[in-house]
């Protein structure tokens, strides 16, 4: 609501300007065009003295008869004059006293003046008397129309102001354009003011219900829901914006339901590399504890070992191939080890792509806050273009039907053409902020595209460390595979050991030396031993921390709705 009340306030002021401007405009014409025709009128006066003889007013100041010979000729001359120039009214005064002001000749034919009859004594009036060439500032409207007058002095042969000339140009004509224009404008301006207001309600109430949805949705976004779906149908940018929040919420909603599966595999190969580390440790135990055994008995009955050779020779080969399998385990066991860490820093570099995500989608959020904003100015712009278009025309075509009627006095119309010219530059010029704004927000369009594409590419780097983590796991699975028949071939040649153990007992006199040298290989077995059981608790340490990472990995996972 915030946004359409401003697209309303914005509406007002511009058409409230507007109407201002456009009478101020109005005035500024119609005054230049009076202070012309208050120049023409002063130079007709001052070239109607010309056409009075003023030999023969002087003899009519003196008999002040209106049927006298002079008279009727400098009527006559004064009728020709006016005849001649496009005026309405041309007569002259006379000045009895300080400020008595009478008609003295007046060239009208119906409603003359009557020679000695009084008029005001004006200032303009007082200035002729007083030798100037002098008019009223402003036009003087009386009961026979609106009038601009002007004023010449007559002068006798020594240089004396006898009389005045006095001119009446009628500007009705003009008059009546001012004022039917001022009239025009303010019922455009209202007639504008109600049809933008109405127009600019519908289109705030469509682009904040759109917005609406879009902030809502956006909303539910950040707190992990990406089940909610937007539904836009306005053909805008807005529609635009909607269709882009769209498709990346797809990709990221299939990302994460990726990730989720991918982390329950993890998760279910990490218990049983866990089962498998614990059983390999037990067995080591075992076969720890057996060989000691061994030992201990070899030790004790050193001289019973004498007549056991054959024995011996075979109790050291199988004591052989049990040194090699648990070299073998310890080889694997390590590999085990290393393939863990891996696994471990993959699942940091995954980590650190999902928080890339989300400020990616912050960044996303910014950038359609400020293409709201440019879409707020843009409306506001296209509404004065089309106020000063609409206005622009009328203008133009009422001023075209009025030079048209007014004939030669259309001449005055240039002004108001000019006028007309410029509003239209102004048109021009709001024309040219829009395309502006519009750069602006294909920029910010592209900088949204632009974060669609890091999301996507950062949501690939993720479905790469998975696939990639999945596999240093299988193989981890395949090497602890790899260990288990080592450890039954360990346990079968411990079982011959065992076997044997009877006849070395009743041989052992007879192989002392040879019992000497089992005792050493029983030690070195014992060591390797114990060494492959350490290696087996730091496989079972590392898959608990996997297993750990996989659980926090998952909780992250777990906040998103899809």
């Amino acid at each position: 609501m915030k946004l359409g009340m401003k697209m309303l306030r914005m509406v007002l002021i511009v058409s409230i300007i507007s109407m201002v401007i456009l009478t101020i405009g109005i005035n500024i014409v119609f005054s230049t065009v009076f202070s012309k025709i208050k120049v023409n009128v002063e130079n007709s006066a001052n070239e109607a003295v010309k056409f009075i003889n003023v030999e023969k007013l002087e003899v009519v100041l003196k008999n002040k008869s209106m049927d006298s010979e002079e008279y009727k000729e400098i009527q006559r001359g004064l009728m020709d004059f006016k005849s001649s120039k496009e005026v309405k009214y041309v007569y002259t005064m006379m000045k009895q006293g300080a400020n008595d002001i009478q008609f003295l000749v007046d060239a009208s034919i119906e409603d003359a003046s009557e020679l000695g009859e009084k008029y005001n004594a004006e200032k303009a009036i007082l200035e002729a008397f007083d030798g100037k060439v002098s008019s009223y500032k402003k036009p003087v409207k009386d009961k026979y129309g609106t009038f601009i007058s002007a004023f010449a002095p007559i002068k006798n042969s020594s240089g004396e102001v006898i009389a005045i000339v006095c001119i009446d140009k009628s500007v009705d004509i003009f008059q009546y354009m001012k004022t039917a224009l001022i009239a025009l404008v303010i019922i455009l301006a209202i007639v504008t003011l109600i049809t933008s207001t109405f127009i600019s309600v519908i289109f705030s109430k469509n682009l904040i219900s759109n917005v609406r949805k879009i902030t809502d949705n956006l909303e539910k976004m950040a707190t992990g829901d990406l089940t909610a779906s937007i539904k836009i149908n306005s053909k805008d940018e807005i529609q635009t914006i909607a269709e882009s929040i769209e498709k990346f919420k797809e990709k990221t909603k299939n990302a994460i339901y990726a990730v989720n599966v991918s982390s329950e595999k993890v998760m279910k190969h990490s218990e049983i590399l866990t089962a498998l580390s614990e059983e390999m440790a037990s067995v080591s135990g075992n076969v720890a504890s057996s060989i000691e055994e061994v030992t201990i008995k070899n030790d004790s009955q050193t001289t019973e070992l004498s007549n056991i050779s054959g024995l011996v020779n075979n109790f050291g080969v199988d004591l052989h191939k049990a040194v090699i399998s648990i070299e073998e385990i310890n080889s694997t066991a390590n590999l085990i080890n290393v393939k863990a860490k891996h696994s471990n820093e993959e699942l940091v570099v995954l980590e650190n792509s999902i928080t890339s995500i989300a400020i990616s989608v912050e960044d996303i959020k910014s950038k359609i806050g400020g293409l709201g904003s440019n879409i707020s100015e843009i409306s506001q712009i296209s509404n004065l273009i089309n106020n000063i278009a609409e206005q622009t025309n009328l203008l133009a075509l009422n001023a075209a039907i009025e030079a048209a009627r007014a004939g030669e006095a259309g001449k005055g119309f240039s002004v108001v053409a000019e006028e007309i010219r410029k509003l239209a530059e102004q048109s021009k010029h709001s024309s040219g902020n829009i395309n502006n704004l519009l750069q602006g927000i294909s920029m910010e369009s592209q900088s949204v595209v632009e974060s669609s594409h890091s999301a996507h590419n950062i949501l690939q780097t993720q479905v790469e460390v998975i696939k990639i983590s999945i596999n240093s796991f299988k193989e981890i699975v395949e090497s602890i595979e790899s260990v288990i028949p080592k450890i039954n071939e360990v346990n079968n040649n411990i079982i011959k050991i065992d076997n044997h153990k009877q006849g070395i007992i009743s041989k052992i006199n007879e192989t002392s030396k040879v019992s000497e040298e089992i005792s050493t290989f029983s030690e070195e077995i014992s060591s390797s031993t114990e060494e492959m059981n350490g290696s087996s608790t730091e496989v079972a340490n590392s898959s608990g921390d996997l297993n750990e990472l996989t659980l926090e990995l998952m909780k992250a996972v777990e906040q998103f709705k899809i």
